[in-house]
C-alpha cells in the first residue's frame, strides 16, 4: 500500500543534465578550469624549470600537462554533479518517507478518535485492521 504525495515542486530545483553529464554548477566548474588552463597555456614561458635547475622541461611538455589537468577538471566536475544529484535524490526520498509516516500517523489518530467517539463493532474492526496492518509492515513489534 504505497502512497505517493504528488506535490508539485517537492523535488529540489536542479538544472537539467547536459549531454556531457554535467549540471549547471558542474558546467561552470569545467568551463572555469578550461579557461584557467588556456590562460596558463597562452601566458607560459619558453620552458618550465624546477628550483636550482634540477630539471628543465620543454614548453611542449607543459602543453600535455595542461591538457591532462583539463581532463581532471572535467572528471571532477562530473563527480561533483553525481554527488549533488545523489544528495538531492536522498533528500527527496527522506521527504517522501516523512510524508508517508505523517499520513500513517494521521490514519492511526483518526481511527482512534472514531473508536473513542463511536465505540461500536465497525470502528473496533477498523482499529483492529489498522493495528494488524501496522504489525504486518513492522511498525510495531
Amino acid at each position: 500500500m504505497a502512497e505517493i504525495d504528488p506535490t508539485p515542486g517537492s523535488a529540489p530545483d536542479l538544472a537539467p543534465i547536459h549531454p556531457r553529464g554535467l549540471d549547471r554548477q558542474g558546467s561552470i566548474q569545467a568551463i572555469g578550469g578550461i579557461v584557467i588552463a588556456l590562460i596558463a597555456l597562452l601566458s607560459s614561458c619558453d620552458h618550465i624549470s624546477l628550483p636550482a635547475g634540477a630539471l628543465q622541461l620543454p614548453q611542449q611538455w607543459g602543453v600535455w600537462f595542461i591538457v591532462a589537468s583539463m581532463a581532471l577538471v572535467l572528471v571532477d566536475a562530473q563527480l561533483a554533479t553525481g554527488s549533488r544529484l545523489r544528495a538531492a535524490d536522498e533528500a527527496a526520498e527522506e521527504r517522501e518517507r516523512a510524508a508517508r509516516r505523517a499520513r500513517r500517523q494521521d490514519r492511526c489518530a483518526l481511527a482512534q478518535f472514531e473508536f473513542q467517539l463511536h465505540p461500536n463493532t465497525i470502528t473496533r474492526q477498523r482499529l483492529a485492521d489498522l493495528i494488524s496492518l501496522l504489525r504486518e509492515y513492522g511498525e510495531f513489534a
